[in-house]
């Protein structure tokens, strides 16, 4: 027994070259990266969180041109309050400060009424997250 699993063993190792002679690089089609945030809320704090990033996160992002989330969701089962999914692009871990992130601090910090009150709703904000986690994943069209 053990001789015949060695043998295809080697088998497997001696062919693979013959099949990869033929293949090509593909990408998967209609693929994209996406981030996908998990948010649980200190106790009575989500209300004051969804004003701020609709009065003033969203806002920003429309006015400076850049991405809002693909899609939000209130969980109803499970450790997490929402879950929010954003469009990513793999580009994104090489920044620190992106240009996108400078165009959208400037809009915020436009509709706050200057950076110390824009700074101050992010950290009103900040204070409102109890825990949040992030994973990234691969969209496909099941379709």
């Amino acid at each position: 027994m053990r001789k015949l699993v060695m043998l295809a063993a080697l088998m497997c190792f001696c062919l693979s070259p013959l099949f990869s002679q033929d293949m090509q690089p593909e990408k998967f089609p209609d693929s994209k990266l996406i981030q996908i945030t998990y948010m649980k809320f200190h106790p009575g704090k989500m209300g004051r969180a969804m004003e701020i990033v609709r009065d003033y996160f969203m806002k920003a992002s429309v006015q400076s041109g850049t991405r809002t989330p693909m899609m939000a969701v209130n969980m109803m089962t499970g450790e997490w309050d929402m879950m929010v999914v954003w469009e990513s692009d793999i580009s994104d871990l090489e920044w620190r400060r992106s240009p996108d992130g400078i165009k959208w601090q400037k809009a915020l910090n436009e509709l706050a009424g200057g950076a110390d009150k824009a700074r101050e709703l992010q950290e009103e904000y900040g204070s409102t997250i109890a825990a949040s986690t992030s994973d990234m994943g691969r969209k496909r069209n099941l379709n």
